[in-house]
């Protein structure tokens, strides 16, 4: 699984690259090295990935009492925020950005640091415009981290039934179908507006409930069957948003989930890839500008495949640096906060074991 994350974090960074660099510079050449798929495709893609992995994480970690949804949502704050914290005043610093966040509104200062609310603002603060000061500059991509967020919120109150969770992926699906056969591809409707979009989450979830009562899907080689299935629709970078071919590739790739997480869950290795996925999605922009900077054009040979992988290598290289001087301490330090506030709160406000009934005398 952790191999897939990085992958589909990869694509995101090549599909900036060509948007954001080399095709302003009428570089148009780069090989289909994304397989396919492209950066839209690839964000929709993580999305059914979090679905999986939240509800495995609810069926298996998290006990559906109070307790477990506090310790449930601890974790997900120190996995979204270890890193994006860091990241964000590593960014303000190397392009001082300090005077431009100063200059922001109140809104967008709390969705610039706390992300929550960041891709309805984007959506709708400036409608029909895009209000891109909602998020960081060259951390525009963390508006996904919104959606993320939400999710999250509502995951141990939705997941845990599948009956509310049906329901809401068929209002999605149908919110979706009611966009796609009213209007032409409208990312902002489409791509950013999460009642069109949580169908991807919640596709996740159901795959693993299904793989709790078909355990023939959790066979590593049916996940990769149904993988490189998913990869037939895509491979030629024709497929279109929410034609047959993609949706197609969305079930092949749902259906791969369980074997390739049964087979990879405890491969460190994987697991070490995975863990450079967030950091390679959140840094791949800053490391472009700077790189942009550098004059990496004029100091490279045009050949497009070439800028890529410097692109690529200085990109993995600062994902592995963030990762282990950044976001691991912070990650340790805000588990350590949380257990010191569970310290002091049992303390505070002990909870008293139920009263027994003394056995009567005979």
């Amino acid at each position: 699984m952790g191999a897939i994350r990085l992958f589909l974090a990869l694509v995101v960074a090549v599909g900036h690259l060509r948007m954001l660099m080399l095709t302003p510079a009428g570089i148009n050449t780069l090989p289909n090295i994304e397989l396919g798929i492209n950066a839209g495709f690839a964000v929709m893609f993580f999305y059914m990935i979090s679905g999986f992995l939240i509800s495995t994480g609810l069926t298996e970690k998290y006990p559906s009492t109070p307790a477990g949804a506090l310790r449930f949502y601890e974790g997900r704050l120190v996995r979204i925020f270890s890193l994006y914290w860091p990241v964000l005043l590593l960014t303000f610093a190397v392009h001082n950005l300090w005077s431009w966040f100063g200059a922001l509104s109140s809104i967008d200062k709390f969705t610039n640091v706390f992300i929550i609310g960041v891709d309805w603002r984007i959506l709708f603060a400036d409608y029909p415009g895009w209000h891109w000061d909602a998020s960081p500059q060259y951390l525009h991509q963390a508006w996904t981290l919104g959606a993320e967020l939400v999710f999250y919120l509502l995951a141990p109150f939705i997941l845990r039934s599948w009956k509310v969770a049906m329901s809401l992926l068929l209002l999605s699906a149908a919110i979706r179908l009611a966009i796609v056969s009213t209007t032409p591809f409208d990312g902002r409707m489409m791509y950013l507006f999460l009642p069109s979009t949580l169908v991807f989450f919640l596709i996740g979830h159901f795959v693993q409930l299904l793989s709790l009562r078909w355990l023939w899907i959790r066979s590593g080689r049916i996940g990769l069957l149904f993988l490189a299935c998913s990869w037939l629709w895509l491979r030629d970078g024709t497929a279109t948003w929410d034609g047959f071919r993609f949706w197609a590739a969305v079930i092949c790739f749902a259906a791969a989930l369980p074997g390739i997480f049964s087979s990879t869950k405890d491969s460190a290795r994987w697991n070490a890839l995975g863990d450079l996925s967030y950091p390679v999605y959140l840094l791949h922009i800053v490391v472009m500008v700077k790189l942009m900077d550098f004059k990496l054009l004029e100091r490279l040979p045009y050949p497009p495949l070439l800028i890529t992988a410097v692109y690529l290598a200085v990109v993995i290289v600062s994902a592995i640096a963030v990762h282990w001087l950044l976001e691991r301490p912070t990650a340790a330090l805000m588990r350590s906060c949380f257990r010191l506030f569970r310290r002091t709160r049992t303390r505070l406000f002990p909870v008293k074991p139920p009263a027994v009934d003394a056995p009567s005398a005979t």
